[in-house]
C-alpha cells in the first residue's frame, strides 16, 4: 500500500512537471484559477497523495503562496496568503501534523507579464517544498568525486577592470531557491580564487541578486528559512574562498536582492538566469 502511495504520488509529481530533482527537495505546484483560493479537485486529488505518503514517512515541507500581476499588490498579497493557507489547512484536515509544516507563507506577486489580460496562468500557484530523507538528499551522480576542469577561457583581465566596476560571474549557478551552489560551478570558482591568490592587493565585493521576486527585500532561501536568498548566495561565494586561504578582510558580501535586474521584466527562463547571478565589485586592486 506505501509503495502504491508513493508511485501515486510521484507520478503526479511528473504529470505536473514539479519533481524538483537536483538538491534537498522534491517541489509539488498546484494552480489556481484568476482571483481564486480555491484549488481545483485535480490539485486536491495530488494533495491527498502527498499527505498519505507524509504520512507513511513524515519529511518537512514548506509552503508558498503566490499571485500573478492581474490587479493591485496588496489585495494580491492576501491571495497568495490565502493560498498558502488553504493549502496547509487542507493538509493538516488529512492528517499532517503541524509539526512537519514549517512554513506557510503568501509571497506575493510575480511580476513575469504575458500579453493579454489573462495574468500569467503559471504564477496563480502554491508551491510545496517536500525536505527529502538523508539519503534521498544527493543524487548518486553527485556522490561520485569528478575532477573539475579548468575554464577555457580566464574570468576575466584584471588589468582592464576599473575600482569600483563589476564583473558578473556567469558561470556560477546555484539551485532554484536555494544559496546550494551546483557542481558545474566549481571551475568558475577555482578561477575566482586564482585571481585573489595572484593579486594579494586584490580585494572585492561580492553582490548577490535573485530572479522573480518584487514587493520583497529578498526572495525566500528555503535552506535558512528566511528572506535573505541573494545575501546568502554572495556568503556562499565569499565563505569558498575564505575557506581556501583569502583573507576576509579582503572580502566583503551583500545581498541586493531583485533591486538590480539585468531584464526588467522577466518573460523566458533566460531572463530569469541573468537576474539570478552573482557579481563582483572591485574595490582596491
Amino acid at each position: 500500500m506505501l509503495m502504491r502511495i508513493l508511485l501515486l504520488l510521484i507520478c503526479n509529481f511528473f504529470l505536473a512537471g514539479n519533481l524538483y530533482a537536483q538538491y534537498g527537495f522534491d517541489t509539488l505546484r498546484i494552480y489556481f484559477d484568476i482571483g481564486s483560493f480555491q484549488a481545483g479537485q485535480e490539485s486536491y486529488s495530488r494533495l491527498d497523495s502527498l499527505a498519505a505518503a507524509l504520512q507513511q514517512q513524515p519529511r518537512g515541507i514548506l509552503i508558498y503562496g503566490y499571485a500573478d500581476y492581474l490587479g493591485t499588490e496588496v489585495p494580491n498579497q492576501e491571495l497568495s496568503e490565502k493560498r498558502a493557507l488553504i493549502v496547509r489547512n487542507y493538509l493538516q484536515e488529512k492528517g499532517v501534523g503541524s509539526q512537519w509544516i514549517l512554513s506557510a507563507m503568501g509571497m506575493g506577486q510575480r511580476a513575469a507579464r504575458l500579453p493579454g489580460e489573462k495574468g500569467n496562468p503559471f504564477n496563480r500557484r502554491v508551491e510545496i517544498f517536500i525536505k527529502r530523507t538523508l539519503s534521498q538528499s544527493i543524487p548518486e551522480e553527485q556522490k561520485k568525486e569528478k575532477q573539475p576542469q579548468q575554464p577555457q577561457q580566464p574570468m576575466f583581465d584584471l588589468a582592464s577592470v576599473k575600482a569600483e566596476e563589476t564583473i558578473v560571474l556567469e558561470q556560477i549557478h546555484f539551485y532554484e531557491s536555494m544559496h546550494k551552489i551546483m557542481p558545474a560551478s566549481a571551475p568558475a570558482l577555482q578561477e575566482l580564487l586564482r585571481v585573489m591568490r595572484d593579486n594579494p592587493t586584490l580585494e572585492i565585493q561580492i553582490e548577490g541578486h535573485i530572479c522573480c521576486v518584487t514587493g520583497f527585500p529578498d526572495a525566500m532561501d528555503i535552506e535558512t528559512g528566511n528572506l535573505d536568498l541573494s545575501y546568502q548566495r554572495a556568503k556562499m561565494v565569499r565563505d569558498y574562498l575564505v575557506k581556501n586561504g583569502i583573507a576576509p578582510a579582503r572580502l566583503r558580501y551583500i545581498g541586493l536582492g531583485h533591486s538590480k535586474p539585468l531584464v526588467p521584466v522577466e518573460l523566458t527562463e533566460q531572463d530569469r538566469i541573468k537576474n539570478r547571478r552573482v557579481a563582483i565589485r572591485i574595490l582596491k586592486k
